[in-house]
């Protein structure tokens, strides 16, 4: 009934159109532009005939897999568009032989992700930062003065940290994130890390909440076109106490979802996602 395939990149202003009004509103074009760069063959259309009806994008990390911008067209909601994607997609992961897949689920979504064998592990959020909180702190000095930007040769140790926290090699998102125009990166050296993209902050990983709370403090003295947001990890549950001190208020509930064995990694090292498609 559906075709899915990898979506061409003169394809990828007809795919954030649609996710756009999916999600009903926000910019999706730079993100479908990471993600294909991460992993061409899973940036995902699907199609009835020449029309698109839906997306699902997924990237592989080593032993497991995040799987995220699942969207469809409102007219297209309730035929099986989303169910025909994930087949797809979960299909071709179990044939590449990755055992472990993640995703964060809305209401609307969960019902499906049940259906597939994705078990519930938790809460995500994303939070923005209150009106007129920022102005206050662009250009003032950080309260921890070792937070620096980052530099090529931080990559290295940047790299093993993340590694602990994801329990998997993200170096192919790191190094992207890093050399992506644009991109600020703080670093508290040996003890974490926060990329800025945009108004999106995130991935941001740290060694204890001091270290998380410097690094937090440090880039809201950047300066942004409109208030920061911050996708929260549902494992580390610190989180929210700490955006909730700097000002940031909860915009959005999803459910956090595995679907096989458990990865080893450390979730009290993850404090921020790229986000809820990148993990």
């Amino acid at each position: 009934m559906f075709a899915v395939r990898a979506l061409k990149t003169t394809e990828f202003p007809q795919a954030a159109d649609l996710m756009t009004r999916a999600y009903g509103g926000g910019s999706f074009l730079e993100r479908i532009t990471l993600q294909h760069a991460l992993e061409p063959q899973g940036c995902l259309g699907i199609w009835s005939g020449p029309e698109l009806l839906g997306t699902v994008q997924y990237v592989v990390y080593g032993p497991y897999a995040v799987i995220g911008l699942v969207a469809t067209e409102p007219g297209a909601q309730g035929r099986g568009v989303a169910r025909a994607g994930m087949d797809f997609v979960l299909g071709t992961l179990e044939q590449r032989g990755i055992e472990t897949t993640v995703l964060d689920a809305s209401a609307l979504g969960k019902p499906l992700y049940d259906t597939l064998g994705f078990l519930e592990r938790g809460t995500s959020y994303r939070y923005k930062l209150r009106d007129g909180l920022l102005a206050g702190r662009f250009g003032e000095a950080p309260r921890a003065p070792r937070v620096r930007h980052a530099q090529p040769k931080d990559l290295s140790w940047m790299l093993e940290l993340d590694f602990q926290a994801m329990g998997a090699d993200r170096s192919r998102l790191l190094r992207a994130l890093f050399a992506q125009a644009g991109v600020r990166v703080g670093v508290l050296e040996g003890r974490g890390f926060a990329f800025v993209c945009g108004t999106q902050i995130g991935p941001l990983i740290a060694r204890g909440p001091q270290a998380a709370r410097a690094l937090l403090e440090a880039v809201l003295t950047l300066e942004f076109a409109s208030a920061p947001e911050v996708c929260v990890p549902a494992q580390n549950p610190q989180v929210c106490t700490l955006l909730e001190e700097q000002g940031f208020e909860r915009q959005k509930v999803l459910t956090y979802m595995e679907r096989g064995p458990a990865r080893a990694a450390d979730s009290s090292l993850r404090w921020a996602m790229t986000s809820f498609a990148l993990g």
